[in-house]
């Protein structure tokens, strides 16, 4: 799944093709349009999807999941789809 990577310590992007999820979560992201990006924060990695839903003033609001040592890539990205199905879901009420 194609994801942007911010990279320290400037923010330099570059485009990388995630392996390690689900395949029913990328189906899942791909399906609603999500764009995805991972933001290098040193130890740890935050994982970012908008999937659309946009503040009073127009910016996106993202989901966030930080990815420790002690979190798979697939379980960062399944939590991180959950995140967006309930922002989905709050979004249509």
């Amino acid at each position: 799944m194609q994801v942007t990577l911010y990279e320290r310590p400037h923010g330099k992007t570059k485009e990388i093709n995630v392996t390690k999820i689900r395949p029913e979560d990328e189906a899942w992201f791909k399906e609603v349009g999500a764009k995805l990006s991972m933001e290098d924060l040193g130890v740890n990695v935050a994982c970012y999807a908008d999937v659309g839903i946009k503040d009073e003033e127009g910016e996106p609001i993202e989901a966030i999941e930080i990815a420790g040592h002690d979190q798979s890539c697939e379980d960062t990205m399944q939590k991180l789809r959950k995140q967006c199905e309930l922002m989905l879901e709050g979004a249509q009420r």
